[in-house]
C-alpha cells in the first residue's frame, strides 16, 4: 500500500502549491444586477444617485413607495418614489464537475464525476462531496453499499449465517458458516447444537477430519479458552493522515485527521479559505491559506486593524462631504454616505427641511430670488405653522408680498378661524407637482373646495383659480421641495371663497349640523340615536357628516331600514361609525392612515393624486369645519361599518337542538369530549362486539352508549326574502308583493308573487280589472275620457297619455299653472314660468321690477347665454333671425316686462333659441325650399313666398312675420332682419301682471314677528296686539301684516287663451286688421269680422263680397258674381240675360252652333265662353284644378280638396280654422289640464301636442303624479322656521295656490259633508278656505273643476279658462252659494299658508314661532345673563333659601318681576340676589312711573324717571335704585325681566323696618333736571358713555359724606348720590314721603298707585 500512496500525496501537494488553478476550471458569464434606490420624495428622485457601480435603468418606471419622515411629534409615512438601478458584471462560476472557490475537481473525474453514480456538490459553494445513488457507496461512488451486489448494486444479499459474495462483481452467493446449510445459510446442523459452543464461537466442521468442533467466529481469535475480537487497526489499514478506530471484530473506521477531509482511506488537506472565506469578514478582509486547515485574515485596502475590533474602514468623511443638515459615514474605502438628519429629506449632500423651514430659507437666503418676498405669506401661515412643521405631506401655494397688495396681513389674520381658513385655501393634501396640476386640471384644497389649473400662457406659467373666484394666481416658481410637501410660489393671494358650511367656534357641532340644510337627514339620524346630545356636549369630537344627497344615494332600502324600529340597533352603529371621540384636524387626517370610530371600527384615510381627501373611499367636500366642541367634515358618501353588514336582515337561519346517539363502546372511553358539541347528556348500558387481538373474531362485551346535545343550523331567509342569497321579494321586504299577494319566499323560493284576487303584476301592483282601483281594487275608476290607472295606490286617475283627444287632467277632464305663469316643457321637465313682469315659482307669481339693480333684469354682455350658442362651434354655421329695434320697441310693455324680468331669463333664452337655426347657412333662395327648419329651441320654423300681393317677399311662419333684411353675413353664419318677435309654442305671448295682497297673521311676541310671515312673503307692517298667553299689559304683542306677491295670468294684446296663443292673422295684424280678436287670458281667439269679411282670420270675403276691401257684389239674381278677396266683382249672366248686373233680358237668345258646353255660355258671334272655375274653348269646358294654383288659396300646410266647382280647405292636425287660416290648437286648454294630472303642468310643445310633467314634490309620468315621500322632514330645516323651543310638525306637502288647496275624501270624489270637510282641513293643519281666499287663488291661476266646501258652509270651485264642462264655460269662481243642508257631499278647499305646525314645548308659551319659558329658563337661555345666573346657582347650592329662590323663578303660578344686571357680578351677599325679585305681579315698563315703589322680600325698590323734554308725559330714561334700565319687557311665561346697568344692593334692615324716602329731595332734584338743560345734557352724556363702554364688571360706590348744614352739598341728586340720611327718626322727609308715595307690595294689589312728579 505504501507504493501506491506516495504518488498520490505528491500529486496532491503539487496541486496545493500550484499558484493558480487552470482557467478551464472556471466558467464565467455576463449578467445584470438590479436594485432599487431607497424611497424618497418623488421630486428628489432625479437627484438620488444609484449605489456605487450602478447606473439608472433607462426608461425604467418610478415605483411608488412610502418613506418615513420623523418630526418632533409623529412619524409621517409619505408617498414617495424609488428608482431602478443596474450593473453589468462578469460572474465567475465553477464549470460542471468542479467545486469550491478554487473550482477543484470532483472525485473520479470532471467528465464523469462520482463515476456517474452520484451527484457531486460542485459550484462555487459546493464541497465536492458525492451524494451516491441508492445502492452505491464510496468517496467516488466506486463500490456497492454493504450487503449489495451486482453491476448496479441493486441486489440485496440474503445470507443469514454465512458470507455473501457482494460488490459490483459479486453474484450474491452465500458461503455458509460451519454448522449451517441452505441457500441462505439459515439451517443449523443438528450435531452442532449438542456442542454448546462458547460466546463468539460456533460449530465448525474440520476440513481435514470432517469432525464438528467449536471455533472462533470470523473476526475473533483464540486466546486461551476465550474467543477475542481481532483489531485491524494494529495494521496500517488507513491513510497516513487519518486515524483508525476499532469498531468491532475485525472491523474499523478510518477518520481523516484535523485539517484533512475524506473517507479515511483517502484524505486531502482542507483549505479553510474555501469555506465561508475562512471565517474572515469578506467586506473588510481577505483569507490567506497557511496550511492544512489553517488560514489567516488580512485587512483589505482602505481598512485598518484596530485593537479588539478587527478590520475597520478608515474614516473618509470631510467637512464638505455632506450637507450641514446631514450625517456623514464612511461606507467603503474612500467612500462616504450622507444621510439627512431627522425631519429632512435629500441625498445627504442636499437636505430639505419642512415647509416652514423651507419658507424661512427661501425668505432669508442671501441673494436669493425670494429673499424678503415671502414675509406676508409666512405671517399668514403662522396660524397653521405647527401643522406645516409636523404633518403632511402638503402642497403649498405661497403668494409673494406683492400678491397682498391693497390688503393688510394683520386684518386678514386678526380672527383665528378665518386666518386658518385662508391658509387652508392655499394648501392641498399630498404632493402635487406643476406637471400634476396641469395634467389633472382640477385639484382640491385643504378646505375641500376645488380649484382649476389653466394651461401655461405666453409666459409659460400655469395659473390656478379657486372655483367661485375670478382671481388667478400664476406659478412664478414651482416644485420647491420640502420634507413634508412641495411649494409653489404664486404671484397673487387667492380669494377667501366662502365655505359651504361656515365655521362657528362659538357653537357646538349639533348647532352647525342643525343650521345647515344639507345635513337634515343626518341630523334626524343623530336624533334617532340620541347622539344629538353628544354633539352638543363639551369635549372634542370629530364627525364625518354625510350630506342628505349622500345618504339618499345609499343602496335602495338601506336608509329606510336603518330608520325603522327594526333597524335601530344597526342605525346606532352606522351613526357611531361617523363619529370619532377626539378632535381631528385636516392635518391629522392627511398624516394618519387610519382612525378608530365610536363604533370601534377603523376608518381609512387616503388622498387622491389631485388632493381630494377620501375616507373609506368617500370624498370630503368641506374639511375641518370648526365648532366649539370639535370638527365637522362634509362627506359625499356614507361610512358603513362592517359590523352591520349585511344591512338588510335577509338571513334568518334556523337553529334546532336535538339529542343524537353515539356508538356503543367501552364505558371507560365515554367522556364529554366524545360529543362534537361538547354537551354530554347521558349514557346507557349496551352490548358491543370486541375484536380479539391478532384475529378476525369478535366477542360480545358490555359497554356504554352516549347521547349528545347538538345544535343543527338550517339555512333560511327572513320574511320578505327569497333564494339562496335571500334577495328581497318584489315590492320590498317590508311589503312583499305590495301587500297584495304572497311571495314565494325562503331559500327554496323563486320570489314570484301569487297575487290575491283582484290583483295582478310582478309585484301585484295592478288591479286585475282595467276599470278598478283602490286598496282592494273594488272601486270604479273615475277616469272619464282615458285609460284608468288601475293600481291599488292610485286615486283612479287616468294613465299617462291615455286621454281622448281634447281631454286632459287627472281624470282626463282639466289644466293648471298660476294665472300669471306659462307651462314650459322645453327642458324635458314641466315647469311653471311666470309671465313677463312677474316673478315667482310659477305656482305663485308676483309683480317685480325687471330692471332693478343689481341684476338689471338679468341683462349682460351675453344676451342670457344665446351668444355662446351662436359662437359654439358645434352649432355653426347658424342662421339667425333678428327682430328689428322698431319691432322690439313696439312690443306691449307687459311683454317687455316679462321678457326682461330677472326671473325669466330662461324664458327669454327660449325666445332667442327660437330665432336660431343650427348647423346650416341658408340663403334666401334656400329658405322657401327648407323642409324642416328646426331651431335650437326644438320647434320648427316655416318659410313661404309672399304670393301675388307680396311678390318677392319671404315670410316666416305662415306670413305672420316678414324678412326685412337679408344676407347679413358674419363669421359664424348668416343673419336676417325680421319685423316681428317669433313666439315659441312653449311660451306664448304672456303679459302676466304681478299683484299683491296683504295677509294678517296671528298675534305673537314682537321678536318673532318676522318669522311668522309665510315663505315668499314680506313683512309690510307690525300692529300692536294683546298676547293671548300673557297677562302683563295690553299691546305687548305684535301682529305682522305680510305682503304676498303673486302673478295674475294675462295675455299680451293679440294673444288669447290659457297659453296665450297668437290671434289668427298674427300679432301685428290680429284678425287681419279687419275684425276684433277675442284675446286675453279668458278669450278664445275668435275673430269678429267687419262687414263683408269672413274666415277664421277675417282674411276672406263673405259670399257676395269681393276685392281686398270685400265690397258687395251688384249682380242680379240672374248673374253670378266673381267674388272673394281676389274676385273682380264681375257678373256672369245666365243664358238670356245680359247687362252689367245681368239685369237685362236679351231680346234675342243666342244659339251657338255647334252648341256650347253645358258649362259654357253662348255669346255674340257664335262664341262660347266657359263659366267660372271652368276652362276650355267653350265647346269643351273642364273644371279648373284650383288646388294646383297657390294651394287653392288654402293656408300653407292645409289640405286643398275640390269637388266640381266646390273647393274646400282642411287645416292639418293640431290646427283649427277654416282652412284658409289655420291656428294652432292648444291641447292644454281642452278638457281639464289637457289630460295631465291635477298635480302636473301641461305644456304645449307644438300645435296639438302637449307634454305633461309632474310638479315639484310629485313623481310620475305627468298623467299620473304621486306625492313623493319626502325623506327629510321640513322640520329638519332650521326646525321648519319654528322657535328652537317649539315642536315642529310637518303638515305634509300640498299643491297650494296662495295657500288654497283642494282635498277630497280617500273614498272618492264628493264624499265629504261640511263637518267632515272641516276635519279634513284641520288634519292638514289648515281650515276651510273663505270665498275671498278662493277668489284670490283663482286670480293666481287655481283651476279645479270640482266643487268643494268653503268656510260658512259655502260651496264653489275656481276656473281660469273657459271649459263647457266646468260651469258652462264660466271663468272665475263658480259659486253654488250657502248650503242649508250640511249633510250634502262635496270636496273641500282648505287654506294653509304654512307647511309646518309649530307648538311651544311644555313649560313654554307662545305661538310656536316665538316661545318663552319661565324666568329661570330665560336666564339660562340668555348669554348676557350668565354671570347673574351663576350667582343664583351658587346661592342655591349654599342655602335652602337659594333653592327656594330658583323654585320661585320657575313657578308658573306666580307672576314676578325680575331685575337682572347685564352680566355684571354681584357682591357675595345672598340678600342682594333676593333684592332683584319682586313677586306677585309682572310689571311692564309702562307701569313703572316716576316715584313707584316696588317691594321685594328684603326691601323696597324705588323707581326714578327722567321726563322726555319733547314729551313731558313720557319718560326718557328710567332708574331702579339708581341703576339705569338698559333693556325692558323681556317676557317670560311667569313674569317679565328688566335689565339694569349694574346690580342692586339690598338694604341692611328688613322689609318691615323699611322707611320711605323724603319726597323733597326727589322733587327738588327733578325740578332742577327740568329747569337746567345743562344738567339733562350731562346726564344724557353720562349714560351714553356708560352704555357704549365695553363689557366690564361695575359696581356703584356708596358715598359717605357729611350731611351737616355746613356741607357744600345741600340737595340730593338722585342720579349720582345716595339718599341723605336724616338725623331724626321722624323727620319731615319721612312725613312728606308718606303723603306723596304709595308702596308697591306683593299680593293681588301689589301696585296701589303710580305717582309722577310734575
Amino acid at each position: 500500500m505504501e507504493v501506491h500512496r506516495v504518488p498520490v500525496l505528491i500529486l496532491f501537494f503539487m496541486c496545493m502549491t500550484t499558484p493558480a488553478v487552470s482557467v478551464t476550471n472556471f466558467c464565467s458569464k455576463s449578467t445584470v444586477l438590479r436594485t432599487q434606490t431607497a424611497c424618497n420624495s418623488c421630486h428628489m428622485s432625479l437627484f438620488i444617485a444609484c449605489p456605487s457601480g450602478y447606473k439608472r435603468t433607462p426608461r425604467s418606471p418610478i415605483t411608488s413607495c412610502r418613506y418615513a419622515i420623523k418630526t418632533s411629534s409623529v412619524v409621517l409615512a409619505v408617498p414617495g418614489c424609488s428608482l431602478e438601478c443596474y450593473r453589468e458584471v462578469e460572474v465567475q462560476s465553477c464549470c460542471p464537475g468542479f467545486w469550491g472557490p478554487d473550482c477543484m475537481e470532483c472525485p473520479r473525474s470532471t467528465s464523469r464525476p462520482c463515476n456517474g453514480r452520484g451527484t457531486c456538490s460542485d459550484g462555487l459553494g459546493g464541497n465536492g462531496t458525492c451524494s451516491c445513488q441508492d445502492g452505491f457507496a464510496g468517496t467516488a461512488c466506486e463500490d456497492c453499499a454493504a450487503a449489495r451486489y451486482g453491476p448496479t448494486c441493486q441486489s440485496v444479499c440474503l445470507c443469514v449465517h454465512g458470507l455473501c459474495n457482494s460488490g459490483m462483481s459479486g453474484d450474491g452467493r452465500c458461503t455458509c458458516f460451519s454448522g449451517y446449510k441452505g441457500p441462505t445459510c439459515d439451517q443449523e446442523l443438528p450435531e452442532c447444537s449438542s456442542l454448546s459452543c462458547q460466546e463468539n464461537s460456533r460449530c465448525t466442521e474440520d476440513s481435514l477430519t470432517g469432525k464438528l468442533e467449536c471455533r472462533c467466529l470470523p473476526g475473533y481469535t483464540k486466546a486461551g479458552l476465550q474467543c477475542v475480537s481481532v483489531n485491524p487497526c494494529l495494521r496500517p489499514v488507513c491513510h497516513a493522515d487519518a486515524s483508525c478506530i476499532h469498531t468491532g471484530p475485525n472491523q474499523h473506521l478510518c477518520a481523516c485527521n484535523q485539517g484533512y477531509s475524506g473517507d479515511g482511506r483517502v484524505c486531502m488537506p482542507v483549505n479553510p479559505c474555501q469555506t465561508q472565506n475562512g471565517g474572515c469578514a469578506p467586506e473588510s478582509t481577505s483569507c490567506v491559506y497557511t496550511g492544512p486547515g489553517k488560514s489567516r485574515c488580512d485587512c483589505l485596502p482602505g481598512f485598518e486593524r484596530r485593537s479588539g475590533e478587527g478590520c475597520t474602514l478608515k474614516d473618509a468623511c470631510k467637512p464638505a462631504s455632506c450637507h450641514k443638515n446631514a450625517n456623514c459615514s464612511t461606507v467603503g474605502p474612500g467612500e462616504v454616505q450622507c444621510t439627512c438628519l431627522q425631519g429632512y429629506i435629500g441625498d445627504g449632500r442636499v437636505c430639505y427641511g419642512n415647509i416652514m423651514q423651507r419658507l424661512t430659507e427661501l425668505n432669508t437666503e442671501p441673494g436669493g430670488q425670494w429673499a424678503g418676498q415671502l414675509s406676508n405669506a409666512m405671517a399668514m401661515f403662522d396660524a397653521v405653522s405647527w401643522p406645516l412643521q409636523n404633518f403632511g405631506p402638503f402642497t403649498v401655494f405661497v403668494p409673494i408680498n406683492k400678491g397682498f397688495r391693497g390688503l393688510s396681513v394683520k386684518s386678514l389674520t386678526a380672527e383665528s378661524s378665518k386666518a386658518k381658513y385662508l391658509s387652508r385655501i392655499h394648501l392641498a393634501a399630498g404632493m402635487m407637482s406643476s406637471e400634476t396640476l396641469t395634467r389633472m386640471g382640477v385639484f382640491y384644497t385643504l378646505t375641500g373646495k376645488s380649484a382649476v389649473t389653466d394651461s401655461p400662457e405666453t409666459d409659460g406659467q400655469p395659473r390656478i383659480r379657486l372655483h367661485g373666484s375670478r382671481k388667478k394666481g400664476a406659478l412664478v416658481e414651482s416644485d420647491i421641495v420640502a420634507s413634508n410637501g412641495i411649494i409653489h410660489i404664486i404671484n397673487k393671494l387667492m380669494d377667501s371663497v366662502s365655505p359651504t358650511v361656515e365655521s362657528n367656534p362659538q357653537e357646538n357641532l349639533m348647532k352647525i349640523i342643525s343650521d345647515n340644510g344639507k345635513f337634515d337627514t343626518f341630523r334626524t339620524l343623530l336624533q334617532k340615536t340620541d347622539l344629538a346630545s353628544f354633539m352638543d356636549s363639551p369635549g372634542h369630537v370629530t364627525i364625518f357628516a354625510p350630506t342628505t344627497a349622500a345618504l339618499g344615494a345609499m343602496t335602495e332600502g338601506y336608509l329606510q331600514y336603518l330608520s325603522s324600529v327594526e333597524g335601530h340597533s344597526k342605525l346606532v352603529e352606522f351613526v357611531r361609525n361617523h363619529v370619532v371621540s377626539s378632535l381631528l384636524e385636516v392635518y391629522n387626517i392627511v398624516s394618519s392612515p387610519t382612525v378608530v370610530t365610536m363604533a370601534n371600527q377603523v376608518l381609512k384615510f387616503n388622498v387622491t393624486e389631485n388632493g381630494q381627501i377620501l375616507v373609506n373611499e368617500a370624498a370630503v367636500t368641506e374639511a375641518a369645519v370648526e365648532a366649539k366642541n370639535g370638527r365637522l367634515y362634509v362627506m359625499d358618501g356614507v361610512l358603513i361599518p362592517p359590523s352591520i353588514e349585511p344591512v338588510l336582515p335577509h338571513r334568518c337561519d334556523l337553529s334546532k337542538t336535538k339529542i343524537i346517539m353515539g356508538k356503543c363502546s367501552r364505558c371507560s372511553k365515554i367522556t364529554p369530549s366524545v360529543c362534537p358539541s361538547g354537551v354530554f347528556v347521558r349514557s346507557l348500558p349496551c352490548i358491543y362486539n370486541h375484536p380479539l387481538a391478532s384475529s378476525v373474531f369478535t366477542v360480545p362485551e358490555r359497554g356504554c352508549i352516549y347521547f349528545c346535545n347538538t345544535t343543527v343550523m338550517t339555512p333560511a331567509c327572513c320574511k320578505g326574502f327569497y333564494g339562496p342569497d335571500c334577495t328581497p321579494c318584489p315590492g320590498g321586504f317590508q311589503s312583499p308583493c305590495s301587500g297584495h299577494g304572497q311571495c314565494i319566499e325562503g331559500v327554496a323560493g323563486n320570489g314570484s308573487c301569487l297575487c290575491e284576487a283582484n290583483f295582478r303584476g310582478s309585484r301585484c301592483q295592478y288591479c286585475s280589472a282595467p276599470t278598478k282601483y283602490g286598496p282592494n281594487c273594488d272601486r270604479n275608476c273615475p277616469c272619464i275620457h282615458g285609460q284608468c290607472d288601475n293600481r291599488p295606490s292610485s286615486d283612479g286617475q287616468c294613465k299617462l297619455h291615455s286621454c281622448a283627444l281634447g281631454y286632459t287632467g287627472r281624470f282626463c277632464e282639466r289644466h293648471f299653472c298660476h294665472a300669471h305663469a306659462d307651462c314650459d316643457l322645453s327642458q324635458g321637465i314641466t315647469k311653471c314660468i311666470c309671465k313677463p313682469g312677474f316673478q315667482g315659482d310659477g305656482i305663485t307669481c308676483v309683480e317685480t321690477d325687471p330692471c332693478a339693480p343689481p341684476l338689471r333684469g338679468g341683462c349682460s354682455s351675453n344676451d342670457t347665454g344665446a351668444l355662446e350658442l351662436v359662437n359654439n362651434g358645434a352649432n355653426q354655421p347658424v342662421t339667425v333671425f333678428l327682430p328689428s329695434d322698431a319691432t322690439m320697441a313696439s312690443l306691449p310693455q307687459e311683454q317687455k316686462d316679462f321678457l326682461l324680468h330677472q326671473q325669466n331669463r330662461k324664458q327669454l333664452l327660449e325666445y332667442l333659441k327660437f330665432h336660431i337655426l343650427p348647423n346650416q347657412k341658408l340663403y334666401a333662395e334656400d329658405l322657401i325650399y327648407l323642409d324642416s327648419g328646426r331651431t335650437l329651441q326644438g320647434s320648427a320654423l316655416s318659410f313661404s313666398c309672399g304670393g301675388a300681393q307680396n311678390i318677392g317677399e319671404i315670410f316666416v311662419n305662415d306670413q305672420s312675420c316678414r324678412i326685412s333684411q337679408r344676407h347679413l353675413i358674419f363669421r359664424g353664419g348668416i343673419a336676417y332682419g325680421i319685423d316681428c318677435l317669433l313666439t315659441p309654442p312653449s311660451q306664448g305671448g304672456r303679459c302676466d301682471v304681478q299683484t299683491t295682497f296683504d295677509l294678517q297673521m296671528g298675534c305673537g311676541m314682537c321678536a318673532s314677528s318676522a318669522s311668522r310671515c309665510p315663505r315668499g312673503s314680506k313683512q309690510k307692517e307690525l300692529q300692536k296686539c294683546d298676547l293671548p298667553n300673557f297677562y302683563v299689559s295690553k299691546n305687548l304683542g305684535c301682529r305682522p301684516i305680510c305682503t304676498v306677491n303673486f302673478w295674475q295670468p294675462k295675455c299680451c294684446p293679440g294673444y288669447y287663451g290659457r297659453d296665450c296663443l297668437v290671434c289668427p292673422g298674427g300679432v301685428h295684424s290680429p284678425c287681419s286688421n279687419r275684425g276684433k280678436c277675442d284675446d286675453g287670458h279668458l278669450g278664445n281667439g275668435t275673430c269678429t269680422c267687419q262687414a263683408g269679411f269672413g274666415g277664421t282670420a277675417c282674411n276672406q270675403c263673405k259670399l257676395g263680397f269681393y276685392g281686398p276691401t270685400c265690397k258687395g257684389c251688384n249682380c242680379s239674381e240672374h248673374g253670378s258674381c266673381d267674388d272673394g278677396v281676389r274676385g273682380s266683382g264681375l257678373c256672369f249672366c245666365e243664358r238670356g240675360w245680359t247687362g252689367e248686373r245681368c239685369g237685362e233680358q236679351q231680346t234675342e237668345v243666342f244659339e251657338c252652333s255647334p252648341p256650347c258646353s253645358p258649362k259654357a255660355i253662348c255669346k255674340d258671334n257664335n262664341t262660347c265662353v266657359c263659366r267660372l272655375f271652368y276652362q276650355g274653348d267653350g265647346f269643351t269646358c273642364t273644371v279648373m284644378d284650383v288646388c294646383s294654383i297657390w294651394n287653392g288659396g288654402c293656408a300653407k300646410g292645409a289640405t286643398c280638396s275640390q269637388k266640381g266647382e266646390k273647393v274646400s280647405c282642411t287645416c292639418p292636425d293640431g290646427h283649427s280654422g277654416d282652412g284658409f287660416t289655420c291656428v294652432p290648437m292648444d291641447p292644454c286648454s281642452v278638457g281639464d289640464n289637457g289630460g295631465c294630472h291635477e298635480h302636473a303642468a301641461c305644456t304645449m310643445i307644438a300645435p296639438g301636442k302637449k307634454k305633461c310633467t309632474c310638479k315639484d314634490n310629485y313623481f310620475g309620468d305627468g298623467v299620473i303624479c304621486e306625492l313623493q315621500l319626502i325623506p327629510v322632514s321640513r322640520c329638519l330645516q332650521d326646525n321648519g322656521g319654528c322657535h328652537s323651543e317649539a315642536r315642529c310638525t310637518d303638515l305634509h306637502f300640498e299643491d297650494k295656490m296662495l295657500g288654497v288647496f283642494h282635498v277630497s275624501s280617500k273614498t272618492g270624489q264628493y264624499k265629504l259633508t261640511y263637518a267632515a270637510a272641516q276635519q279634513v282641513c284641520i288634519k292638514e293643519g289648515g281650515a276651510l278656505a273663505t270665498y275671498t281666499q278662493l277668489h284670490r287663488a283663482q286670480q293666481g291661476g287655481l283651476n279645479r273643476c270640482a266643487a268643494g266646501w268653503l268656510d260658512q258652509a259655502r260651496v264653489a270651485y275656481p276656473t281660469t279658462f273657459s271649459n263647457p264642462k266646468c260651469g258652462f264655460g264660466h271663468v272665475g269662481v263658480v259659486d253654488y252659494g250657502f248650503r242649508k243642508n250640511l249633510s250634502e257631499n262635496w270636496d273641500a278647499f282648505c287654506y294653509r299658508m304654512k307647511d309646518v305646525e309649530c307648538q311651544c314645548k311644555p313649560g313654554y308659551v307662545g305661538d310656536g314661532f316665538g316661545c318663552v319659558g319661565n324666568l329661570m329658563q330665560v336666564l339660562m337661555s340668555t348669554p348676557s345673563f350668565s354671570n347673574f345666573l351663576t350667582q343664583i346657582l351658587n346661592y342655591s347650592q349654599m342655602a335652602q333659601s337659594g333653592h327656594q329662590f330658583i323654585k320661585r323663578l320657575s313657578d308658573p303660578a306666580v307672576q314676578s318681576t325680575l331685575f337682572v344686571p347685564n352680566n355684571d357680578g354681584l357682591p357675595n351677599n345672598q340678600r342682594d340676589i333676593e333684592f332683584h325679585l319682586s313677586e306677585g305681579q309682572a310689571l311692564p315698563i309702562s307701569q313703572l312711573k316716576n316715584g313707584t315703589r316696588i317691594r321685594t322680600r328684603v326691601g323696597g325698590l324705588t323707581v326714578l324717571g327722567v321726563a322726555d323734554l319733547l314729551d313731558p308725559s313720557s319718560l326718557a330714561s328710567l332708574y331702579v335704585n339708581e341703576r339705569f334700565v338698559t333693556d325692558s319687557n323681556i317676557e317670560a311665561s311667569n313674569g317679565v325681566i328688566h335689565v339694569l346697568l349694574g346690580p342692586l344692593k339690598a338694604p341692611l334692615h328688613s322689609p318691615e323696618q323699611m322707611h320711605a324716602a323724603h319726597p323733597a329731595g326727589l322733587g327738588v332734584g327733578v325740578l332742577l333736571l327740568v329747569l337746567l338743560m345743562v344738567g339733562v345734557l350731562f346726564v344724557a352724556y353720562h349714560f351714553h358713555s356708560r352704555r357704549n363702554k365695553p363689557f366690564q364688571f361695575h359696581y356703584f360706590k356708596e358715598e359717605d359724606g357729611d350731611t351737616s348744614a355746613t356741607s357744600s352739598r345741600s340737595l340730593w341728586n338722585p342720579l349720582y348720590e345716595d339718599q341723605p340720611q336724616s338725623s331724626e327718626p321722624n323727620s319731615h322727609y319721612e312725613s312728606l314721603e308718606r303723603n306723596v308715595h304709595q308702596v308697591i307690595e306683593g299680593g293681588a294689589n301689589l301696585l296701589l298707585q303710580e305717582n309722577q312728579i310734575q
